[in-house]
């Protein structure tokens, strides 16, 4: 998995979504992103985004985005070469 950092993009307070990790400046976008770039597990997530864990509260609420469906659905596209996939919920 190579080293990413959204948090040096010039994006407007607006874009940046939602703040999971307070002492790290990381946001769902970030932890999102970090999942289609190939992180299962939030050490991946803070590798991926050149950090450490710092006080460790963010680490349930990054580990259960990462088992929600948009993630994995992201983590497929970005396995696929980008393309688009229709991704269907099971029961």
């Amino acid at each position: 998995m190579s080293r990413i950092c959204f948090r040096e993009r010039s994006l407007s307070l607006e874009c940046r979504g939602l703040y999971i990790c307070q002492c790290n400046a990381l946001t769902d976008t970030d932890i999102l992103m970090a999942a289609a770039q190939g992180a299962r597990r939030p050490k991946d997530v803070h590798t991926a985004c050149g950090c450490t864990a710092q006080c460790g509260t963010c680490v349930k609420q990054i580990a259960h985005m990462l088992n929600e469906p948009a993630a994995s659905a992201m983590a497929a596209q970005a396995a696929s070469g980008g393309r688009r996939l229709l991704v269907v919920a099971g029961e």
